[in-house]
């Protein structure tokens, strides 16, 4: 139909206006919020509205719901807190696995049924980094990174292990998921776990989805 998503969820009565622009909303603040925290920028604000088609319609009837000041402050507050969080995620590369300890009924009494980190439990499997978690969650990053920080903490994750990982690329093989390996093998790579084999198997799956120049 060439409608944004937006509108034809609304037309299939399965979203309401007021829920898409909130979120549309948040969504736009958020990105903000992540240009405000690069570290090497210069940021210039322009009173007004945007120009006209810059957004879209629905998406300019929501932003002057956003305040540049309250902005400016959130973004202040934020810069804080994401230092402590990238010592806590200093990479997005790595791999966590719920601890044995903490799954099921325990991680539930923790964080509670509707929280960020207990949904983003059964995402914690060995099979995906940070970067895919913030991907395929459909969190936000600053919401993926609080929460894996806050179950780092609670001793409720940790990084995969060799084992784990070798396990995960056996049954990502034997289905065919090749594409998925590929981080999988690079961590072995970087914990150094069967150099030689595990790059030949890492060069061998890049040439096979294309990317020799990779390889």
């Amino acid at each position: 139909t060439r409608q944004s998503l937006g509108n034809c969820l609304i037309e299939m009565s399965l979203l309401d206006p007021d829920t898409l622009d909130e979120f549309l909303a948040r969504q736009i603040e958020e990105g903000i919020l992540e240009l405000l925290a690069w570290e090497n920028a210069r940021y210039e604000f322009t009173e007004g509205p945007p120009p006209e088609g810059f957004l879209g319609d629905r998406l300019a009837r929501s932003a002057p719901f956003l305040s540049a000041a309250q902005l400016v402050m959130e973004a202040g507050q934020r810069v804080d807190e994401w230092d402590r969080l990238r010592r806590e995620i200093p990479s997005f590369r790595e791999i966590f696995v719920v601890d044995e300890s903490f799954r099921n009924r325990r991680l539930l009494d923790l964080f509670g049924a509707d929280s960020t980190e207990f949904r983003m439990a059964p995402l914690l499997d060995g099979r995906r980094d940070v970067e895919d978690l913030i991907e395929e969650s459909g969190l936000f990053r600053f919401e993926i990174l609080k929460g894996l920080a806050a179950l780092k903490q609670a001793c409720a994750i940790r990084p995969a292990t060799p084992d784990e990982l070798k396990a995960v690329d056996q049954a990502l093989l034997q289905n065919g998921q090749s594409r998925r390996r590929v981080k999988i093998l690079e961590r072995l790579l970087a914990q150094g776990v069967d150099r030689a084999a595990t790059r030949q198997a890492l060069i061998e799956i890049l040439v096979e989805i294309g990317e020799g120049e990779k390889a």
